[in-house]
């Protein structure tokens, strides 16, 4: 069997068999429906949507989202792939509503059709899947030497994916058939995008690996980097004999040793109305190899300014009316009509630097902007510092101006103040309405924000209005001082940057006059409470090595010259690390905000509570992230162990105490194991120094609990049980730690 034959397999009819008995009701596991198109099962939770693998039996019902689920909190081997292979596939239906699953991370060596669903469609049965309206945000997918891996499906055998995304993160595998979006179709994909890194061997695309036989890609584009060893396409990897590409554009870098091209890896099938951006892809050509294929054209090969004229799309016969596509002429290449209908939100900073003429001014604001896109309305959270230190100046005028680049001015679009609380409170009184136009020039990043004073009545501060999502981290390393007599804690933050190809550019950097990195503490709607780490990096010249390399670095000199001490943002692989050292930390808080700003690009991610799994990975809390805000605990390790006395349980890892000062020795402490558990009655808890609890089993005693040790001052713990009942064997299980004034749980795998 070769390669590229290697989808075509039989199906095992009797083992379908198996799931086709009636759809269950909802019984609890689901948030509602009895899975019928008329009433789908609810999902709203990412408990619910794990519910869904682990069901096959509900695998051709009707389900549909009600609300954003981040996956982040969850284990990995909790979260099972929906439709695991053609002789049990996915042929339900499943509606987003345009709501989006974050941080959804599979790691599944050697297994074909790794995505959130794995196989959709049942052609031997001639049964379809359905899957619409729904976006992927911060994926990490890996298939080792599987084949057919993509973020949303790892196979479209049968049925129709439509109005779908994925972007931000990373789709691999060793083997054949990776997408961003789809490792491999025979069935329609339309009116999606895919916008991450996509690594393979073979047959690697930025928004599907290979489209085979009856397959269609239509109204669809593909942003992210590809890099394969052979068949690599900014869109597709591998167009076979019977499928066709029309109306569709590819951005994307591509890396790649044999045959691969701006739009396709290698063309036996058909391409009509496509378009390649050769600038930015660095490739001059549409298609890697064509055997019998068509369409294949270097008229579709276009600049980067190209890419962003309507006309260079009507020429072709895009649809601009209906609409199907939509376009800031001149600014930003086409974007899919549904997009602008979808929530988003914003988050940015304004300051005087951005001002088309600064000023001298300490004063700052940041505000974050939230979009229901579907109801056309807008609504902003401003939180400003400094601007009154002058009781004479006070704020006069605040509004949306555009549509603008940074550095360029533009009308008045809506007036903040009129629906505002006042010029002390620049939050919205009530959600405003937008026109269309209005709509599409905030999703494209065109609109800023402008603060005028009484002082400064040209402006004191402004701020490009831009999306979240633009920066990832990917680990964050605490590290608390615990003598607070002077500023000695560090942080570290390594992780991935997205300069947005509508507003920023690498070479940027060139012409910004500081790099500004900032923390702030935000409440739980992510706005602003606090700053508590801000640095201004001046930019006086590019280091040699940045033309060749694409890399700005920068290291402290002098403790003087502020906390960050290194920073580094490697522009050729997307990835930037900060090290922040001798500061104080002690007011950090989750969540908080991190923003990297320079020239015209202003990145922002907030780090709320379900980021918490990011944050020293495998190790301690500190005690500044957690102390304060509520008791809060987590396993690092656990390990159970059977012998003819008994079970053994030894567990350890991160706890913090709403009141680390409290008196622990007058506390029943109770530990649960999944059904098990066991109490250490009061006064067993001794004091061995300032916030440290010890508990140590007498010899020969019969209790089940060995050891406790409690250190709320370095926020771990460590508790052994032995000769105890048996124990729970299932993985996962629940582990908790309850008193009369101490609530704390997680859910262990081990």
């Amino acid at each position: 069997m070769t390669a590229r034959n290697i989808l075509k397999r039989s199906c095992l009819a009797g083992l379908l068999l198996l799931f086709r008995g009636a759809v269950p009701t909802a019984s609890g596991q689901y948030g509602g429906g009895s899975g019928t198109s008329d009433d789908p099962y609810l999902i709203a939770t990412a408990e619910q949507l794990a519910q869904i693998g682990q069901h096959p039996a509900d695998w051709d019902a009707h389900f549909a989202m009600i609300a954003d689920i981040d996956l982040g909190g969850m284990a990995e081997s909790t979260f099972k792939r929906i439709g695991t292979d053609l002789d049990a596939a996915f042929c339900g239906v499943f509606d987003g509503n345009g709501f989006c699953i974050t941080n959804l991370s599979l790691s599944q060596d050697q297994k074909d059709y790794v995505g959130l669903f794995g196989v959709i469609g049942d052609p031997q049965d001639d049964r379809d899947g359905i899957v619409r309206n729904l976006g992927l945000v911060d994926v990490a997918i890996s298939a080792g030497d599987g084949v057919a891996t993509g973020a949303l499906a790892g196979y479209l055998a049968q049925g129709l994916i439509e109005n779908c995304f994925v972007r931000n993160g990373t789709v691999r595998n060793h083997s054949h058939f990776v997408g961003g979006l789809v490792g491999a179709a025979s069935a329609p994909v339309q009116a999606s995008y895919a916008d991450v890194r996509v690594i393979g061997v073979f047959e690697a695309g930025g928004l599907v690996g290979l489209l085979e036989e009856n397959g269609l890609v239509q109204d669809c584009y593909a942003l992210g980097r590809v890099s394969a060893v052979r068949y690599a396409g900014g869109c597709i990897g591998d167009l076979r004999n019977g499928a066709r590409v029309e109306n569709a554009y590819a951005t994307g870098r591509i890396d790649a040793d044999l045959d691969y091209g701006g739009l396709v890896g290698i063309n036996s099938g058909e391409i009509a109305a496509c378009f390649w951006d050769y600038q930015q892809s660095g490739i001059l050509y549409m298609c890697g190899a064509e055997e019998d294929g068509t369409g294949c054209t270097g008229e579709g090969g276009k600049t980067t300014p190209q890419m962003r004229q309507q006309e260079t799309f009507t020429a072709a016969d895009w649809d601009f009316t209906t609409p199907v596509w939509k376009i800031e002429d001149g600014y930003a290449s086409p974007r899919l009509a549904w997009e602008i209908q979808n929530p988003a939100t914003f988050l940015f900073t304004l300051d005087a630097d951005q001002l088309p003429e600064p000023i001298a001014t300490t004063a700052f604001a940041t505000g974050i902007v939230r979009l229901d896109g579907q109801a056309g309305r807008v609504s902003w959270d401003i939180l400003t510092s400094g601007l009154n230190q002058d009781p004479n100046s006070t704020i006069i005028a605040a509004g949306f101006y555009g549509p603008a680049e940074p550095n360029q001015t533009a009308p008045l679009q809506l007036d903040l103040l009129a629906h505002s609380s006042g010029p002390e409170d620049l939050a919205s009184t009530a959600p405003v309405e937008l026109t269309t136009s209005q709509l599409e020039q905030l999703q494209a990043g065109r609109w800023y924000i402008q603060i005028a004073s009484s002082a400064h009545p040209g402006g004191v501060l402004r701020g490009q209005v831009v999306k979240r999502h633009d920066i990832h981290p990917d680990k964050i390393t605490v590290k608390a001082d615990q003598d607070r007599s002077s500023p000695s804690d560090s942080i570290r933050i390594d992780g991935r940057l997205y300069p947005s190809s509508d507003d920023a550019r690498p070479e940027d950097l060139i012409y910004a006059d500081e790099l500004l990195i900032r923390l702030v503490n935000l409440d739980e709607a992510d706005a602003e409470l606090d700053e508590i780490l801000r640095h201004v990096i001046p930019i006086d010249e590019l280091p040699i090595s940045y033309e060749r390399t694409g890399l700005y670095s920068y290291k402290r000199r002098d403790p003087a010259e502020g906390p960050l001490q290194r920073a580094s943002i490697d522009f050729a692989k997307n990835a930037f690390s900060l090290q922040a050292a001798q500061a104080d930390l002690s007011g950090l808080r989750l969540p908080f905000g991190l923003s990297v700003s320079y020239g015209p690009y202003r990145g922002a991610v907030v780090l709320a509570e379900s980021n918490r799994y990011l944050v020293n990975r495998g190790k301690p809390l500190p005690l500044i992230l957690l102390n304060d805000r509520r008791d809060a605990l987590r396993v690092d390790k656990a390990k159970v162990r059977s012998s003819s006395q008994g079970d053994s349980l030894k567990v350890q890892g991160a706890i913090a105490a709403a009141d680390p000062n409290g008196d622990w020795s007058q506390e029943t402490l109770t530990i649960h194991w999944g059904d098990y558990q066991v109490a250490l009655p009061a006064g067993n808890l001794l004091a061995a120094k300032d916030r440290l609890w010890k508990y140590t089993r007498p010899k020969q005693s019969p209790d089940p609990i060995a050891k406790v040790l409690l250190d709320l001052g370095k926020c771990k713990f460590a508790i052994q049980l032995s000769q105890a009942s048996p124990l729970a064997d299932e993985s996962p299980v629940l582990f908790q730690i309850t008193s009369e004034h101490f609530a704390a749980q997680d859910l262990v795998e081990w």
